[in-house]
């Protein structure tokens, strides 16, 4: 294994650390998310969906594309982005259905500049990849080159999200 995947691996695990602690003192300090039960079955359903999408492109890439698709991209990358497509479809059904936030939390404007921020940090690693040559390797796209892209398009579709649910909130009080 490489410096760089080994990076990878200790930034995500060290970064998962960290939101793990301060979610549970958050959690303590303040409660957790509490769902009623229309959202908690909106939740499942939501979960239902994401599961089928992620089994469905998973066949579908292992019966159809593997072959094809290992000459143009690594099978890692196409995996990683079959994840988090099935993520997005979790989160876009939770939101347009209301049940993303907990009834006893508050829907907070910062979270999409957050979400701003973490588009912004992953295009400019990409940028950095495109710079540095190492998105496309030996013909085909790398896991290490393509990772950022998929990011970028992960958070991107989450902030687009985030945002049009916003704006469909502030229309229907008026």
């Amino acid at each position: 294994m490489d410096a760089y995947r080994i990076g990878l691996m200790s930034g995500f695990l060290g970064t998962l650390v960290l939101l793990v602690v301060v979610m549970s003192l958050k959690r303590k300090r303040q409660g957790g998310a509490a769902y009623d039960e229309r959202q908690a079955a909106i939740r499942g359903r939501g979960y239902k969906y994401a599961y089928v999408t992620a089994g469905l492109l998973t066949s579908v890439y292992a019966i159809c594309f593997e072959g094809i698709a290992e000459r143009f991209i690594e099978p890692g990358l196409v995996l990683v982005a079959i994840l988090f497509l099935s993520g997005l479809v979790l989160s876009g059904y939770c939101i347009f259905k209301d049940a993303y936030w907990g009834y006893n939390q508050h829907r907070h404007k910062g979270m999409i500049v957050c979400w701003g921020a973490l588009v912004i940090l992953f295009l400019a690693q990409a940028i950095s990849k495109i710079m540095d040559g190492k998105v496309i390797e030996n013909g085909r796209i790398s896991f290490d080159g393509g990772l950022p892209f998929v990011m970028v398009a992960f958070f991107l579709v989450f902030l687009c999200m985030q945002g049009l649910k916003l704006i469909i909130d502030k229309r229907d009080a008026e």
